[in-house]
């Protein structure tokens, strides 16, 4: 015959549960304390991972720049729009404000990296028009070329 029986922290819980407020209270706020710990050991451990992940060029998701590709797991330049990439930071540099680049992208009919099949391949504005100026991928992408940044 199995018989059930209790841990004896579970018979100490039930005791402090039918006694004093301030114990359960404390009891609470101690296990509270042990889950939040624990979470932040669990985020830091993927914070860790995924910086691992990048020091080793893994990429690790999201929307691809315009200009690469992924090819087994890393970001590997598409020399098509490399070279769609070069022809925005030359006409950056013919233009004098963001607003007169995002209408010659316009006029020459540049438009975004086609992600999937629900976004991508539409004109450029002016917010991603400066984050593919401020892309740490791009610039570094176009630091080879002669381009000088004003």
């Amino acid at each position: 015959m199995l018989r059930w029986t209790k841990h004896p922290w579970q018979r100490n819980l039930n005791q402090i549960a039918s006694g004093n407020p301030g114990a359960v209270q404390l009891t609470l706020h101690v296990l509270l304390s042990f889950a939040q710990f624990e979470r932040e050991v669990t985020a830091e451990r993927i914070r860790d991972k995924f910086a691992a992940s990048k020091r080793k060029g893994i990429w690790m998701g999201g929307p691809v720049p315009l200009g690469y590709v992924v090819k087994d797991r890393k970001l590997v330049v598409n020399e098509t729009e490399a070279t769609t990439v070069r022809q925005i930071y030359n006409e950056y540099l013919k233009q004098p404000s963001i607003r007169d680049l995002v209408f010659a992208l316009e006029e020459q009919r540049i438009k975004t990296k086609v992600q999937n099949l629900k976004s991508g391949g539409i004109s450029f504005r002016r917010g991603s028009v400066k984050h593919l100026l401020g892309n740490a991928l791009t610039t570094l992408q176009n630091s080879t070329s002669d381009l000088t940044s004003r």
